[in-house]
């Protein structure tokens, strides 16, 4: 991402995922100042978007403005029947696979589309 924009990103390293002891991508996520933890997840099937999924929410405006990418491409979208909830889900990706994170807070809509509104994460 930061070839790609003059906007500053955020850069998570794989040292510091280790040190925050953190088991999920969700909770590697949640320690980011502007990421929403009440809408991030689904475990339990209490908040009706996609049982067992969890999407990133930045600065608040949902789990659709905010693009996840995976090694630079954009991955699929969660499996659902309802298109109007369109996500990517976090918990495919396993915390210990994750080198670094890089974070484009400012809104990439300019370059990536609509889906990059709130943000994007890159997860390499």
């Amino acid at each position: 991402i930061g070839d790609e924009t003059a906007n500053p990103i955020t850069l998570i390293t794989r040292e510091e995922i280790q040190r925050s002891g953190v088991a999920t991508t969700r909770d590697l996520l949640e320690t980011l100042p502007g990421f929403n933890g009440n809408t991030l997840s689904d475990l339990n099937g209490g908040n009706s978007f996609g049982n067992g999924g969890t999407g990133a929410s930045f600065r608040n405006l949902g789990k659709q403005s905010t693009l996840v990418l995976l090694n630079s491409r954009r991955i699929a979208a969660y499996p659902l029947a309802d298109y109007n909830e369109v996500f990517s889900n976090l918990d495919s990706l396993p915390v210990e696979a994750i080198e670094r994170i890089e974070v484009l807070k400012s809104g990439g809509s300019a370059l990536y589309g609509s889906d990059a509104v709130a943000g994007v994460l890159n997860i390499v």
